[in-house]
């Protein structure tokens, strides 16, 4: 299995806790809380060049709205993280998140994605591989 990474401690526990949700368990959230530990967490300090880029790119733009572009560059977001993480080290990126272009509210992983290059596969072909 990959490793996540993240960019420091604090956003190691975030990233666990965005993907072990313990407000509205699931199976996943119940399977990650009880079987990773801080350790399958990996720091992110090689790809904050791209961050920064990605960063730029989100500020710079005329499209989204500024509240989305607040919220999609929060500190506590693996989002981005992710994103340069994958394009730093040529890995794909397994997401249900589809492409919608029209959205302006809000940032998703396809958009930023799209644009920096990176690959990605659907949860579903992921399990089909």
């Amino acid at each position: 299995m990959e490793k996540l990474w993240v960019k420091h401690e604090r956003d190691a526990r975030a990233n666990k806790g965005e993907l072990c949700e313990t407000n509205n368990p699931d199976q996943l959230s119940v399977w990650c809380e009880n079987e990773l530990d801080d350790h399958f967490f990996a720091g992110s300090t090689s790809c904050v060049d791209i961050y920064a880029k990605i960063a730029i790119w989100i500020h710079l733009s005329t499209y989204f709205l500024q509240s989305a572009k607040d919220e999609f560059l929060t500190t506590d977001l693996a989002d981005p993280w992710l994103i340069a993480y994958a394009k730093k080290h040529d890995l794909t990126i397994v997401t249900h998140e589809i492409s919608q272009p029209q959205r302006k509210n809000r940032i998703k992983i396809p958009e930023p994605r799209i644009h920096f290059g990176v690959r990605y596969l659907s949860l579903l072909k992921c399990l089909e591989k």
